[in-house]
């Protein structure tokens, strides 16, 4: 009954005193705890009973423990581990852990796949991303050049009108007034004649080094062509644009130009047309040329009442004109 019924029975009175009835009893007992323990995945139970049945339990208690110590071995990545010694859970086992082997090899191959495809992709991405920023400074460069005087850096004719126009009429739109004035060197041809062309291009870019740092913000300027500068002066009326050519001309005058280890004085005449936001008319190019007409007037008086001055056009709206102005000239 020990081996077939879950609670232990009780020993009957009448064979209390058979010593072999109650050895072999005992013995029983012990194997029924064993086995129990054994079931519940206990191997920790001392044996300590004698005998074959009980050697065998030993036996079994020692393979399962090394079982266990090679599942952790196992589980510590050491995939060498092999067993032998307990049949078909041997092969099981043994089968496991060439399964488990090759999966980690196929892993350790296919990230060296991802290893090797992430440096070519990463290689191929500096490689983009270097030939998409050459390509931006080469278009920023190239639109630089397309915009700019080659010479002075100042801005070209073109360029310069589109832009005058914009903030002209955001001028209007604003009711601010603004401002147009004309530079001519004074004398260049003989400035180039006495000392050269080269001096005359190094001048040149002088001249507008010097008139940029006394520009506002708001203010730019462009190479009309040859010796003729162009400035927008914005939210300028009759007194702050003449302020504005007037320090344009004294530091010109104020800085000469050094150059092979000559001083080379130079002097401007400045033509100033001021747009006030209540005139009529589009603003558009056709009427920035009239404005400019005003300019160059105003730059011819300024040259024959002495050069080296700037001069002021009388305030007068330029006439309404349909046409508009088509530039052909990119310098």
């Amino acid at each position: 009954m020990l081996l077939l019924t879950a609670r232990e029975p009780l020993v009957p009175d009448e064979f209390k005193d058979d010593e072999a009835f109650m050895s072999a009893h005992a013995h029983m007992v012990e194997l029924r705890n064993v086995l129990t323990r054994f079931s519940r995945g206990e191997l920790e139970v001392e044996i300590d009973k004698r005998g074959f049945v009980f050697g065998s339990l030993k036996a079994l208690q020692a393979n399962l423990r090394h079982l266990i110590w090679q599942v952790n071995q196992v589980a510590d990545n050491d995939l060498t581990q092999r067993m032998d010694f307990l049949g078909d859970l041997s092969s099981s086992f043994n089968s496991m852990v060439r399964n488990v082997n090759l999966a980690r090899l196929e892993l350790e191959e296919k990230h060296r796949e991802l290893t090797a495809l992430t440096k070519e992709l990463r290689e191929e991405i500096q490689k983009r991303s270097a030939t998409l920023r050459a390509l931006r400074a080469s278009e920023s460069r190239f639109r630089y050049l397309a915009e700019h005087d080659a010479l002075t850096g100042a801005m070209n004719r073109r360029s310069f009108l589109n832009t005058a126009e914009i903030e002209m009429q955001k001028s209007a739109y604003a009711e601010l007034p603004c401002a147009i004035a004309i530079l001519d060197v004074d004398y260049f041809k003989n400035f180039n004649d006495t000392n050269g062309h080269m001096a005359g291009d190094m001048a040149l870019k002088h001249l507008v080094s010097v008139a940029r740092k006394v520009l506002r913000s708001a203010d730019f300027m462009g190479r009309y062509g040859g010796e003729e500068f162009v400035f927008f002066f914005a939210d300028a009326n009759e007194k702050a644009a003449m302020r504005a050519a007037e320090r344009i001309r004294a530091s010109i005058e104020e800085q000469p130009l050094e150059y092979k280890g000559k001083t080379l004085g130079l002097t401007a005449s400045i033509g100033v047309c001021v747009v006030k936001p209540e005139w009529p008319g589009e603003r558009d190019q056709g009427y920035l040329m009239s404005i400019m007409d005003n300019a160059d007037s105003a730059l011819y008086e300024a040259k024959k009442t002495g050069r080296n001055r700037a001069f002021l056009v009388a305030l007068e709206p330029p006439p309404v004109q349909g046409a508009s102005y088509n530039d052909t000239d990119s310098e």
